[in-house]
Protein backbone atom coordinates (compact mmCIF):
# COMPACT_ATOMS: atom_id res chain seq x y z
CA UNK A 1 0.00 0.00 0.00
CA UNK A 2 1.26 3.00 -0.98
CA UNK A 3 1.51 5.88 1.42
CA UNK A 4 0.25 9.61 0.81
CA UNK A 5 1.35 12.80 2.41
CA UNK A 6 -0.59 14.42 4.56
CA UNK A 7 -1.80 17.98 2.52
CA UNK A 8 -1.19 21.15 4.22
CA UNK A 9 -4.09 22.26 6.93
CA UNK A 10 -4.57 25.80 5.25
CA UNK A 11 -5.11 24.08 1.81
CA UNK A 12 -7.47 21.91 3.21
CA UNK A 13 -9.41 24.26 5.09
CA UNK A 14 -9.30 27.14 1.51
CA UNK A 15 -10.65 24.19 -0.63
CA UNK A 16 -13.15 23.26 2.28
CA UNK A 17 -14.33 26.92 2.50
CA UNK A 18 -14.54 27.78 -1.12
CA UNK A 19 -16.73 24.75 -1.78
CA UNK A 20 -19.08 25.60 1.43
CA UNK A 21 -19.32 29.05 -0.09
CA UNK A 22 -19.89 27.88 -3.92
CA UNK A 23 -22.84 28.49 -5.92
CA UNK A 24 -25.20 26.70 -6.31
CA UNK A 25 -24.86 24.85 -3.16
CA UNK A 26 -23.55 21.31 -2.78
CA UNK A 27 -24.42 18.69 -0.48
CA UNK A 28 -22.68 18.49 2.99
CA UNK A 29 -21.14 15.37 1.50
CA UNK A 30 -19.69 16.73 -1.71
CA UNK A 31 -16.65 17.80 0.55
CA UNK A 32 -15.33 14.23 1.75
CA UNK A 33 -15.36 12.58 -1.42
CA UNK A 34 -12.10 14.47 -2.58
CA UNK A 35 -8.99 12.52 -0.78
CA UNK A 36 -6.41 14.17 0.28
CA UNK A 37 -3.93 13.42 -2.72
CA UNK A 38 -6.66 15.04 -4.70
CA UNK A 39 -6.53 18.23 -2.85
CA UNK A 40 -2.19 18.55 -2.67
CA UNK A 41 -2.43 17.82 -6.64
CA UNK A 42 -5.36 20.66 -6.80
CA UNK A 43 -3.51 23.43 -5.08
CA UNK A 44 -0.31 22.73 -6.58
CA UNK A 45 -1.23 22.89 -9.97
CA UNK A 46 -3.48 25.60 -9.81
CA UNK A 47 -0.58 27.42 -7.45
CA UNK A 48 -3.56 28.50 -4.80
CA UNK A 49 -2.60 29.73 -1.28
CA UNK A 50 -1.62 27.58 1.59
CA UNK A 51 -1.64 30.63 4.32
CA UNK A 52 -4.69 32.16 6.33
CA UNK A 53 -3.56 35.42 4.52
CA UNK A 54 -3.98 33.88 1.17
CA UNK A 55 -7.14 32.44 1.58
CA UNK A 56 -8.59 35.47 3.22
CA UNK A 57 -7.84 37.15 0.71
CA UNK A 58 -9.33 34.54 -2.52
CA UNK A 59 -12.76 33.48 -0.31
CA UNK A 60 -14.53 35.72 -2.35
CA UNK A 61 -13.95 33.72 -5.31
CA UNK A 62 -16.26 30.60 -6.20
CA UNK A 63 -15.38 26.96 -7.31
CA UNK A 64 -17.98 26.14 -10.08
CA UNK A 65 -18.69 22.64 -11.38
CA UNK A 66 -18.65 19.46 -9.88
CA UNK A 67 -15.84 16.63 -10.47
CA UNK A 68 -17.06 13.56 -10.03
CA UNK A 69 -14.57 10.25 -8.96
CA UNK A 70 -13.00 9.38 -12.94
CA UNK A 71 -11.69 13.21 -12.89
CA UNK A 72 -10.19 13.29 -9.24
CA UNK A 73 -8.60 9.46 -10.37
CA UNK A 74 -7.20 11.00 -13.38
CA UNK A 75 -6.27 14.65 -12.71
CA UNK A 76 -4.02 14.90 -15.23
CA UNK A 77 -6.36 13.71 -18.09
CA UNK A 78 -8.64 16.30 -17.09
CA UNK A 79 -6.82 19.17 -16.90
CA UNK A 80 -9.74 21.82 -18.72
CA UNK A 81 -12.65 20.38 -16.31
CA UNK A 82 -10.16 20.75 -13.09
CA UNK A 83 -9.37 24.82 -14.73
CA UNK A 84 -13.09 25.09 -14.59
CA UNK A 85 -13.55 24.49 -11.31
CA UNK A 86 -11.42 27.45 -10.19
CA UNK A 87 -12.81 30.09 -12.67
CA UNK A 88 -15.82 32.57 -12.10
CA UNK A 89 -19.13 31.94 -13.41
CA UNK A 90 -19.65 34.68 -16.49
CA UNK A 91 -21.70 37.39 -15.41
CA UNK A 92 -24.63 38.60 -17.41
CA UNK A 93 -22.17 41.27 -19.25
CA UNK A 94 -20.10 38.47 -20.46
CA UNK A 95 -23.13 36.52 -22.48
CA UNK A 96 -22.69 37.07 -25.99
CA UNK A 97 -26.18 38.75 -27.28
CA UNK A 98 -28.10 36.29 -29.17
CA UNK A 99 -28.15 36.82 -33.18
CA UNK A 100 -31.41 38.02 -34.98
CA UNK A 101 -33.19 35.38 -36.90
CA UNK A 102 -32.45 35.78 -40.58
CA UNK A 103 -34.40 34.02 -43.40
CA UNK A 104 -31.23 31.36 -45.35
CA UNK A 105 -32.28 32.93 -49.14
CA UNK A 106 -29.40 30.64 -50.49
CA UNK A 107 -30.08 28.61 -53.38
CA UNK A 108 -29.11 24.67 -52.45
CA UNK A 109 -29.09 21.87 -55.20
CA UNK A 110 -30.50 19.11 -53.20
CA UNK A 111 -31.09 15.15 -54.81
CA UNK A 112 -34.80 15.04 -55.30
CA UNK A 113 -34.61 11.06 -54.44
CA UNK A 114 -32.64 10.95 -51.58
CA UNK A 115 -33.00 14.71 -50.39
CA UNK A 116 -29.74 14.36 -48.23
CA UNK A 117 -28.94 17.79 -46.24
CA UNK A 118 -26.26 18.55 -46.40
CA UNK A 119 -26.61 17.01 -50.01
CA UNK A 120 -23.31 15.05 -51.57
CA UNK A 121 -23.06 16.56 -54.99
CA UNK A 122 -19.75 15.15 -56.61
CA UNK A 123 -18.74 17.29 -59.95
CA UNK A 124 -16.67 15.00 -62.41
CA UNK A 125 -15.65 15.72 -65.53
CA UNK A 126 -18.85 18.41 -67.48
CA UNK A 127 -21.32 16.25 -64.95
CA UNK A 128 -23.09 16.91 -61.57
CA UNK A 129 -24.23 13.66 -59.78
CA UNK A 130 -25.28 12.97 -56.62
CA UNK A 131 -22.59 10.88 -54.57
CA UNK A 132 -25.20 8.46 -52.53
CA UNK A 133 -27.39 7.89 -55.15
CA UNK A 134 -25.79 8.11 -58.51
CA UNK A 135 -28.31 10.07 -60.13
CA UNK A 136 -27.04 12.80 -62.77
CA UNK A 137 -28.47 16.56 -61.94
CA UNK A 138 -26.75 18.07 -65.01
CA UNK A 139 -24.39 16.98 -67.74
CA UNK A 140 -22.39 18.51 -70.49
CA UNK A 141 -21.53 21.74 -68.01
CA UNK A 142 -19.00 24.65 -68.89
CA UNK A 143 -16.13 24.37 -66.46
CA UNK A 144 -15.74 27.85 -64.55
CA UNK A 145 -12.13 27.27 -63.61
CA UNK A 146 -9.27 28.41 -64.74
CA UNK A 147 -7.90 27.11 -68.28
CA UNK A 148 -4.45 25.27 -68.14
CA UNK A 149 -1.19 27.21 -69.34
CA UNK A 150 2.14 26.72 -70.33
CA UNK A 151 4.69 29.21 -69.56
CA UNK A 152 7.51 27.37 -71.27
CA UNK A 153 7.28 25.28 -74.45
CA UNK A 154 9.45 22.03 -72.65
CA UNK A 155 6.97 22.02 -70.34
CA UNK A 156 4.49 20.67 -72.81
CA UNK A 157 6.68 18.62 -74.75
CA UNK A 158 4.83 19.48 -77.95
CA UNK A 159 1.37 18.74 -75.77
CA UNK A 160 -1.47 21.35 -76.12
CA UNK A 161 -2.68 21.44 -72.02
CA UNK A 162 -5.79 23.74 -73.51
CA UNK A 163 -8.74 22.14 -72.47
CA UNK A 164 -10.93 24.28 -75.93
CA UNK A 165 -10.22 25.48 -79.26
CA UNK A 166 -10.12 28.98 -80.92
CA UNK A 167 -13.50 30.49 -81.02
CA UNK A 168 -14.64 30.63 -84.94
CA UNK A 169 -12.88 33.02 -87.10
CA UNK A 170 -15.21 34.55 -89.48
CA UNK A 171 -12.39 35.81 -91.43
CA UNK A 172 -11.30 32.16 -91.96
CA UNK A 173 -13.77 29.66 -94.73
CA UNK A 174 -13.39 26.39 -93.17
CA UNK A 175 -14.35 25.30 -89.88
CA UNK A 176 -11.83 25.64 -87.08
CA UNK A 177 -13.73 22.49 -85.31
CA UNK A 178 -11.75 19.62 -85.90
CA UNK A 179 -9.43 16.90 -84.69
CA UNK A 180 -5.28 16.89 -84.17
CA UNK A 181 -2.83 14.33 -83.26
CA UNK A 182 -1.37 15.92 -80.39
CA UNK A 183 2.52 15.78 -80.20
CA UNK A 184 5.12 14.87 -77.27
CA UNK A 185 5.25 10.85 -78.67
CA UNK A 186 8.83 9.53 -80.15
CA UNK A 187 7.35 7.23 -81.95
CA UNK A 188 7.52 7.42 -85.34
CA UNK A 189 3.99 5.91 -86.52
CA UNK A 190 3.10 9.54 -84.84
CA UNK A 191 4.74 11.76 -86.79
CA UNK A 192 3.65 9.88 -90.17
CA UNK A 193 -0.07 10.14 -88.55
CA UNK A 194 0.11 13.69 -87.80
CA UNK A 195 1.83 14.16 -91.98
CA UNK A 196 -1.50 12.44 -92.87
CA UNK A 197 -3.60 14.68 -91.55
CA UNK A 198 -2.93 17.65 -91.71
CA UNK A 199 -2.62 16.76 -96.11
CA UNK A 200 -6.38 15.11 -95.51
CA UNK A 201 -7.62 18.11 -93.13
CA UNK A 202 -5.73 21.10 -94.30
CA UNK A 203 -7.69 23.82 -96.12
CA UNK A 204 -5.01 25.64 -98.42
CA UNK A 205 -7.47 28.51 -99.35
CA UNK A 206 -7.12 29.64 -95.20
CA UNK A 207 -3.57 29.06 -95.15
CA UNK A 208 -2.95 31.46 -98.24
CA UNK A 209 -5.26 34.14 -96.33
CA UNK A 210 -3.49 33.72 -93.06
CA UNK A 211 -0.40 34.67 -94.49
CA UNK A 212 -2.06 37.76 -96.26
CA UNK A 213 -3.74 38.48 -93.02
CA UNK A 214 -0.26 38.24 -90.77
CA UNK A 215 1.03 40.67 -93.68
CA UNK A 216 -1.83 43.10 -93.27
CA UNK A 217 -1.08 42.99 -89.44
CA UNK A 218 2.33 43.72 -89.73
CA UNK A 219 2.07 46.81 -91.96
CA UNK A 220 -0.68 48.26 -89.77
CA UNK A 221 1.55 48.17 -87.04
CA UNK A 222 4.50 49.67 -88.87
CA UNK A 223 1.98 52.69 -89.41
CA UNK A 224 -0.05 52.91 -86.46
CA UNK A 225 -3.01 52.11 -88.04
CA UNK A 226 -5.69 51.26 -85.22
CA UNK A 227 -7.28 47.67 -85.23
CA UNK A 228 -10.42 48.05 -86.68
CA UNK A 229 -9.40 49.29 -90.15
CA UNK A 230 -6.71 46.73 -90.44
CA UNK A 231 -9.65 44.39 -89.33
CA UNK A 232 -11.52 45.99 -92.58
CA UNK A 233 -8.52 45.67 -95.07
CA UNK A 234 -8.91 41.61 -94.05
CA UNK A 235 -12.73 41.49 -94.95
CA UNK A 236 -11.66 43.45 -97.98
CA UNK A 237 -8.63 41.24 -98.58
CA UNK A 238 -10.95 37.68 -98.10
CA UNK A 239 -13.84 39.36 -100.90
CA UNK A 240 -10.99 39.68 -103.15
CA UNK A 241 -9.49 36.38 -102.64
CA UNK A 242 -12.67 34.56 -103.45
CA UNK A 243 -12.75 36.16 -106.61
CA UNK A 244 -11.25 35.14 -109.45
CA UNK A 245 -10.64 39.03 -110.90
CA UNK A 246 -7.37 38.66 -108.80
CA UNK A 247 -5.60 35.94 -109.70
CA UNK A 248 -2.14 36.00 -110.72
CA UNK A 249 -1.56 39.35 -109.02
CA UNK A 250 1.28 40.50 -107.14
CA UNK A 251 0.16 39.62 -103.56
CA UNK A 252 1.83 42.59 -102.08
CA UNK A 253 0.21 44.68 -104.07
CA UNK A 254 -3.63 43.77 -103.42
CA UNK A 255 -2.82 43.38 -99.78
CA UNK A 256 -1.34 47.04 -99.60
CA UNK A 257 -4.59 48.60 -101.90
CA UNK A 258 -6.78 46.91 -99.60
CA UNK A 259 -4.88 48.85 -96.73
CA UNK A 260 -5.13 52.05 -98.71
CA UNK A 261 -8.60 51.97 -98.85
CA UNK A 262 -9.39 50.76 -95.17
CA UNK A 263 -7.59 53.57 -94.23
CA UNK A 264 -9.69 56.36 -96.66
CA UNK A 265 -12.71 54.79 -95.54
CA UNK A 266 -12.28 55.04 -91.98
CA UNK A 267 -10.58 58.59 -92.45
CA UNK A 268 -7.34 57.27 -90.81
CA UNK A 269 -4.94 59.84 -92.44
CA UNK A 270 -2.11 58.01 -94.39
CA UNK A 271 -1.21 59.25 -97.30
CA UNK A 272 -0.29 56.67 -100.84
CA UNK A 273 3.86 57.08 -100.37
CA UNK A 274 3.15 55.98 -96.69
CA UNK A 275 1.47 52.88 -97.95
CA UNK A 276 3.48 51.72 -100.55
CA UNK A 277 7.02 52.91 -98.86
CA UNK A 278 6.06 49.78 -96.31
CA UNK A 279 6.19 47.29 -99.08
CA UNK A 280 8.92 46.11 -102.10
CA UNK A 281 5.89 47.00 -104.79
CA UNK A 282 6.32 49.99 -107.36
CA UNK A 283 3.87 52.76 -106.77
CA UNK A 284 2.63 52.88 -109.99
CA UNK A 285 1.11 48.84 -110.01
CA UNK A 286 -0.13 49.57 -106.63
CA UNK A 287 -1.97 52.57 -108.29
CA UNK A 288 -3.50 50.19 -110.97
CA UNK A 289 -4.38 47.78 -108.04
CA UNK A 290 -6.11 50.33 -105.82
CA UNK A 291 -8.38 51.42 -109.17
CA UNK A 292 -9.07 47.81 -109.62
CA UNK A 293 -9.74 46.72 -106.13
CA UNK A 294 -12.49 49.91 -105.56
CA UNK A 295 -14.22 48.96 -108.76
CA UNK A 296 -14.39 45.14 -107.66
CA UNK A 297 -15.55 46.10 -103.79
CA UNK A 298 -18.45 49.03 -105.77
CA UNK A 299 -19.64 46.14 -107.66
CA UNK A 300 -20.12 43.73 -104.24
CA UNK A 301 -21.69 46.47 -102.55
CA UNK A 302 -24.34 47.22 -105.14
CA UNK A 303 -24.96 43.54 -105.72
CA UNK A 304 -25.62 43.38 -101.81
CA UNK A 305 -27.72 46.19 -101.76
CA UNK A 306 -29.77 44.70 -104.38
CA UNK A 307 -29.81 41.21 -102.54
CA UNK A 308 -31.55 43.25 -99.78
CA UNK A 309 -33.93 45.06 -101.40
CA UNK A 310 -35.35 41.76 -103.11
CA UNK A 311 -36.06 40.79 -99.27
CA UNK A 312 -37.54 43.66 -97.94
CA UNK A 313 -34.69 44.71 -95.39
CA UNK A 314 -33.40 48.06 -94.97
CA UNK A 315 -30.07 49.19 -96.91
CA UNK A 316 -28.78 51.84 -94.71
CA UNK A 317 -24.54 51.67 -93.65
CA UNK A 318 -24.08 48.64 -96.24
CA UNK A 319 -23.43 50.76 -99.45
CA UNK A 320 -19.76 51.70 -100.21
CA UNK A 321 -18.93 54.78 -99.91
CA UNK A 322 -16.22 55.71 -102.41
CA UNK A 323 -12.62 56.81 -101.06
CA UNK A 324 -11.76 60.50 -101.66
CA UNK A 325 -8.32 62.06 -101.56
CA UNK A 326 -6.73 62.62 -98.51
CA UNK A 327 -6.49 65.88 -97.52
CA UNK A 328 -4.00 68.14 -95.90
CA UNK A 329 -6.09 69.27 -92.89
CA UNK A 330 -6.07 65.05 -92.19
CA UNK A 331 -2.32 65.03 -92.13
CA UNK A 332 -1.22 68.48 -89.80
CA UNK A 333 -2.34 66.89 -86.37
CA UNK A 334 -0.66 63.54 -86.39
CA UNK A 335 2.63 65.37 -87.61
CA UNK A 336 2.20 68.32 -84.86
CA UNK A 337 1.95 65.29 -82.43
CA UNK A 338 5.08 63.23 -83.84
CA UNK A 339 7.08 66.77 -83.77
CA UNK A 340 6.12 67.38 -79.83
CA UNK A 341 4.35 70.88 -81.13
CA UNK A 342 1.97 71.32 -77.47
CA UNK A 343 0.67 74.40 -77.79
CA UNK A 344 -2.86 73.91 -79.74
CA UNK A 345 -2.84 77.27 -81.73
CA UNK A 346 -0.16 75.31 -83.77
CA UNK A 347 -1.91 73.27 -84.83
CA UNK A 348 -5.40 74.97 -85.10
CA UNK A 349 -3.48 78.09 -87.27
CA UNK A 350 -1.85 75.10 -89.70
CA UNK A 351 -5.61 73.19 -90.24
CA UNK A 352 -6.76 76.93 -91.00
CA UNK A 353 -3.59 77.57 -93.40
CA UNK A 354 -4.23 74.04 -94.97
CA UNK A 355 -7.86 74.27 -95.36
CA UNK A 356 -7.21 77.97 -97.22
CA UNK A 357 -3.97 76.23 -99.53
CA UNK A 358 -6.80 74.70 -101.88
CA UNK A 359 -7.43 77.90 -102.92
CA UNK A 360 -3.71 78.55 -103.74
CA UNK A 361 -3.08 77.15 -107.61
CA UNK A 362 0.26 76.14 -107.28
CA UNK A 363 -0.17 74.74 -103.90
CA UNK A 364 -3.58 73.00 -105.28
CA UNK A 365 -1.69 69.55 -107.11
CA UNK A 366 0.67 69.49 -104.93
CA UNK A 367 1.18 65.97 -102.33
CA UNK A 368 -0.93 66.64 -99.08
CA UNK A 369 2.20 65.71 -97.41
CA UNK A 370 4.40 68.61 -98.87
CA UNK A 371 1.53 70.66 -98.26
CA UNK A 372 0.78 70.19 -94.77
CA UNK A 373 4.74 70.17 -93.38
CA UNK A 374 4.92 74.05 -95.40
CA UNK A 375 1.85 74.76 -93.23
CA UNK A 376 3.12 73.65 -90.49
CA UNK A 377 6.62 75.02 -90.65
CA UNK A 378 4.55 78.65 -91.14
CA UNK A 379 2.37 78.04 -87.96
CA UNK A 380 5.17 77.49 -85.82
CA UNK A 381 6.60 80.23 -86.53
CA UNK A 382 3.67 82.33 -86.44
CA UNK A 383 3.42 81.06 -82.61
CA UNK A 384 7.19 81.64 -81.78
CA UNK A 385 7.94 77.72 -81.80
CA UNK A 386 9.95 77.44 -85.04
CA UNK A 387 11.25 74.18 -86.40
CA UNK A 388 13.26 73.90 -89.36
CA UNK A 389 12.41 72.19 -92.73
CA UNK A 390 14.95 69.16 -91.65
CA UNK A 391 12.79 68.17 -88.36
CA UNK A 392 9.83 68.29 -89.88
CA UNK A 393 10.93 66.35 -93.04
CA UNK A 394 11.55 62.91 -90.83
CA UNK A 395 8.34 63.01 -89.79
CA UNK A 396 6.53 63.74 -93.02
CA UNK A 397 8.23 61.59 -95.35
CA UNK A 398 9.23 64.55 -97.32
CA UNK A 399 12.22 65.96 -98.64
CA UNK A 400 13.13 69.09 -96.92
CA UNK A 401 13.38 70.78 -100.63
CA UNK A 402 9.91 69.68 -101.23
CA UNK A 403 9.07 71.55 -98.27
CA UNK A 404 10.60 74.34 -98.71
CA UNK A 405 9.31 74.88 -102.21
CA UNK A 406 5.94 74.60 -101.00
CA UNK A 407 6.64 77.00 -98.18
CA UNK A 408 7.60 79.60 -100.79
CA UNK A 409 4.55 79.27 -102.77
CA UNK A 410 2.62 79.90 -99.22
CA UNK A 411 4.98 82.66 -98.23
CA UNK A 412 3.70 84.46 -101.52
CA UNK A 413 0.03 84.21 -100.28
CA UNK A 414 0.95 85.06 -96.61
CA UNK A 415 -1.22 88.12 -96.49
CA UNK A 416 -4.35 86.03 -97.63
CA UNK A 417 -4.17 83.00 -95.64
CA UNK A 418 -3.03 84.79 -92.28
CA UNK A 419 -5.95 85.85 -90.07
CA UNK A 420 -5.73 89.39 -88.90
CA UNK A 421 -6.66 88.39 -84.98
CA UNK A 422 -3.47 85.74 -84.98
CA UNK A 423 -1.22 88.72 -85.28
CA UNK A 424 -1.05 91.39 -82.35
CA UNK A 425 -1.25 95.13 -82.29
CA UNK A 426 2.52 95.02 -80.78
CA UNK A 427 3.80 92.54 -83.38
CA UNK A 428 4.27 89.49 -80.59
CA UNK A 429 5.09 86.99 -81.48
CA UNK A 430 5.84 87.72 -84.41
CA UNK A 431 4.74 90.25 -87.60
CA UNK A 432 4.14 88.77 -91.14
CA UNK A 433 7.24 90.58 -92.32
CA UNK A 434 9.23 88.62 -89.40
CA UNK A 435 8.45 85.53 -91.29
CA UNK A 436 11.19 83.86 -92.92
CA UNK A 437 11.15 84.04 -96.09
CA UNK A 438 12.18 80.43 -97.24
Amino acid sequence: MPTFCRPPLFASFFFCLLSSLSRPARSPTTGKTYSPLFVKTFVSQHKLPTSYKSINRRRTERITGKVTKPAALRPRKNKKAMANLVAPSPGIENIPPELPFRVNLNNRLVCPDCRENPPNIVEEGAEMLCGSCGLVLQDRLISSESEWRTFNSDDSRGADPNRVGDADNDLLTGSNVGTQIGGGFSSGATRKLQMTQSKLQGNKQDSKLQEGYARIQNWAETLKIPPGTSQLAKRYYMSVAESSAFRGKNIDAVLAGCLFIACRQHKVPRSFAEIFGTTSVPKKEIGRMYKQLERHLKHLADDQIEHLKNQGLSTAGSGYTGTKTTRPQDMVERICNQLGLKPRSIIQYAIHLAKETAGIQDLAGRSPLSTASACIYMAAHLVGEPRSYKDISKFANVSDATIKQAYKKLYECRADVVLPTWIKADGTPVNLDQLPPS
